[in-house]
């Protein structure tokens, strides 16, 4: 079933202005994560020496739609999940999951969609939105929070931020997180500060690209779950990892170091163990494995070791899926021995057995995409 839910989210929150100035929706994001991290291309920098091309202004018409702004031409994503009118000389690419709306002068739009499996709550769709704004935004020294609005009633997170990139420009964007059933849509404005505050022609063009957009919860949910992820680098190894997801980091020390990603509903998580020298001695296969095994006892509260009921040897690794003897978990241990520069390092996927079904193939996949860098 097709949802337009994007009319009553300006409707029940901009009541008041007829241009929705109040309330500009998202600037692509495209913030560069810590530097082992991969994340969407931030628009190019114009140098400081250039002079800023301007967006030709538009006009609004009373209902906040503005005039001659988008293309008469509907964008449909292939997938069918969502489907608007980009604006006029704007260059639009897209992927399985995500597109991008790029402008002339920098200014970008960012669409993406999550299958999460099923609805998430209110709490829940915070935190996916809590997790994605840390991992590209609010990690940074001097990231600011300018404003945020919450609607529950129609699943709805609304964030504007500002935030220094390594080169000292400072970027705003306005991201929104919409809920419509099990589907969770990204929309979003990015561009460097000054340029989008000197022209407020981007917040009308933002609006008015904001209030063409169609989602489709149904076609969203044919999609894997949990498929639009961020590729992460760790000792050596790239993986990826679903957006939405909490991140944390802990130094143990001479023990190593533990990376933790959890979902926003708490029922699957993901352990990454490096630098653990220590534990395994030579780093051979088998005590890495061992270790490995071994480390999933604490994800279970302790309740003994998984075991394993199938074990696929790959190159310089082993890939175990197990079973909790005494808990409702599954997952997946992979272990790879030190080999050459490479050190050994051990990934651990977890789910509950009452989400079987939205986390197996999402833990088999990124398992998949675990590999030595290049």
């Amino acid at each position: 079933m097709k949802i337009k839910p994007f009319l009553s989210f300006v409707t029940l929150l901009c009541v008041v202005s007829l241009a929705c100035s109040n309330l500009t929706l998202p600037p692509t994001a495209t913030a560069t994560p810590a530097p082992t991290q991969t994340q969407k291309p931030l628009p190019t920098s114009l140098p400081t020496n250039t002079p800023q091309p301007a967006a030709t202004p538009i006009t609004l018409y009373t209902d906040g739609v503005a005039k001659d702004a988008l293309e008469t031409t509907l964008f449909t994503h292939k997938s069918g999940a969502i489907s608007f009118y980009p604006p006029k000389g704007w260059k639009v690419d897209s992927d399985d999951n995500e597109i991008f709306i790029d402008s002339p002068e920098g200014v970008s739009f960012y669409v993406a969609f999550v299958n999460t499996g099923y609805e998430l709550d209110a709490k829940q769709l915070a935190a996916f939105a809590d997790n994605t704004e840390f991992w590209y935004y609010s990690y940074r020294d001097g990231y600011k929070e300018l404003d945020r609005q919450s609607n529950p009633a129609i699943g709805l997170e609304a964030i504007k931020k500002t935030y220094p990139m390594s080169d000292g420009t400072t970027y705003f964007t306005h991201s929104v997180y919409q809920r419509i059933r099990q589907a969770v849509f990204i929309i979003e404005m990015t561009g460097i500060n000054d340029l989008i505050l000197s022209n407020p022609s981007y917040e009308q063009i933002f609006n008015a690209f904001f209030l063409s957009i169609t989602g489709d919860a149904e076609a969203v949910a044919t999609l894997p779950a949990y498929g639009l992820w961020a590729g992460y680098r760790d000792n050596g190894y790239q993986f990826y990892f679903p957006m939405g997801w909490s991140y944390e980091y802990e130094d143990m020390g001479t023990f190593g170091s533990q990376e933790t990603f959890v979902s926003p509903d708490g029922n699957a998580s993901i352990q990454v163990l490096s630098e653990i020298d220590a534990w395994v001695g030579a780093g051979d296969l088998a005590s890495v494995e061992k270790f490995g095994l071994g480390s999933v006892k604490p994800l279970l509260a302790g309740k003994g070791i998984p075991n394993v009921i199938k074990r696929e040897e790959k190159s310089n690794g082993v890939l175990d899926e197990w079973k909790a003897a005494t808990e409702k978990s599954s997952g997946y241990m992979y272990a790879f021995e030190k080999s050459g520069s490479l050190k050994p390092f051990v990934w651990i996927f977890v789910w509950k057995d009452d989400f079987d079904d939205l986390y197996r193939q999402a833990a088999s996949d990124i398992a998949n995409s675990l590999k030595p860098e290049q």
